[in-house]
């Protein structure tokens, strides 16, 4: 009757554990540490060593901060992705995205209304449409943030912590 469809933004970040190197106690002056740290830590390059763990996210614009819903997933295709938006999102939502690959028939899902996208080579905010993605990349920041604050947690450990974060983000607001 009149009333805006809700929209969401859809997004998939990556999650990596970066191990903490531990400096050997042998090691009897500070240049022959310095050295076995640039020996184990030169060829990451910044980026984080190991198993990468991709989290999909689906955030509510309509409410401040958003609220969102994440899930691990195995694989970033539409048909993991595709699945996954349609169990939680209302009928006639609107869907924000950029264009990855797997998005490109979300407007063909059952609940979904529209599907815009915004390309992020070019700006991160669509000029001609007003498309973006920022509340959840704003949100994938909370969660990583809270995260970093725990100090990491292990790969078998992240759909538990992501569970967590759901539901005091839920439970823990004040009206």
């Amino acid at each position: 009757a009149g009333l805006h469809p809700n929209v969401c933004q859809v997004d998939e970040s990556c999650f990596s554990h970066m191990p903490k190197v531990i400096l050997c106690r042998l090691c009897s002056n500070t240049s022959t540490a310095m050295m076995k740290l640039n020996m184990l830590t030169q060829h990451h390059r910044g980026h984080a060593p190991g198993e990468q763990v991709w989290v999909f996210g689906i955030v509510d614009t309509s409410s401040q901060p958003a609220l969102g819903y994440m899930e691990v997933v195995d694989r970033r295709d539409a048909n993991t992705l595709l699945p996954i938006i349609q169990a939680h999102v209302l009928p006639n939502t609107v869907i924000h995205s950029d264009e990855w690959r797997a998005y490109s028939r979300a407007a063909a899902l059952p609940h979904v209304a529209q599907h815009k996208t915004v390309n992020h080579s070019l700006h991160f905010r669509d000029p001609a449409t007003g498309v973006h993605t920022n509340h959840v990349e704003s949100y994938w920041n909370r969660v990583k943030l809270r995260l970093k604050r725990m100090k990491g947690c292990h790969r078998h450990m992240v759909p538990s912590y992501l569970d967590e974060f759901m539901w005091r983000e839920r439970q823990c607001r004040t009206e």
